[in-house]
């Protein structure tokens, strides 16, 4: 009888915390589409190193196109509409992730990313002022000097993140 596939333990105390700033916001013309910049920190609170897998993280590519980025109108209290796009990636071959999907924050160290968040990702309304906040789940974390991550990788965790609160003006 096979044993069952171990899957990654949720847990509340991983070491990254995620940071969010205003960067720029621009809109050049009446008919460009408005864009919000931000900048996304992540700080490994942790004094040993920490590889965490870059899907539906702050730093995925696609990031706001999923809505992890959570805009929120001050005036009324609604939320601007995201894509929501779900994403099906493979598992890959062998087991072991590409080394772009990986990153590794050394102990105590941090990482830094500018976005620039465009519609129709997120449909802003011009002159509009939003809260925003990035919110997700890490889903393959692992603490220690490790160089690359695996599916087989035992002892991975999985947690919620949740940024601070920002506010930015279209």
């Amino acid at each position: 009888m096979d044993s069952p596939t171990k899957r990654p333990e949720f847990n509340t105390k991983i070491p990254l915390r995620v940071t969010i700033s205003t960067s720029t916001s621009s809109t050049d013309g009446p008919f460009d589409r408005p864009s919000i910049g931000l900048d996304i920190s992540i700080q490994n609170t942790s004094p040993e190193p920490v590889l965490f897998l870059r899907w539906l993280s702050p730093l995925d590519p696609r990031a706001a196109a999923m809505g992890l980025f959570v805009f929120t109108s001050i005036k009324d209290g609604t939320q601007a509409t995201a894509m929501n796009l779900k994403i099906s990636r493979m598992l890959p071959e062998g087991g072991h992730y590409d080394t772009e999907d990986v990153v590794k924050i050394e102990g105590n160290g941090s990482i830094n990313q500018k976005i620039a968040i465009k519609s129709p990702e997120v449909a802003f309304e011009r002159g509009e002022r939003y809260s925003v906040v990035a919110k997700g789940t890490w889903l393959h974390v692992k603490m220690g000097d490790h160089s690359a991550l695996s599916t087989a990788d035992d002892d991975v965790l999985k947690g919620d993140f949740e940024s601070n609160i920002v506010e930015v003006l279209v």
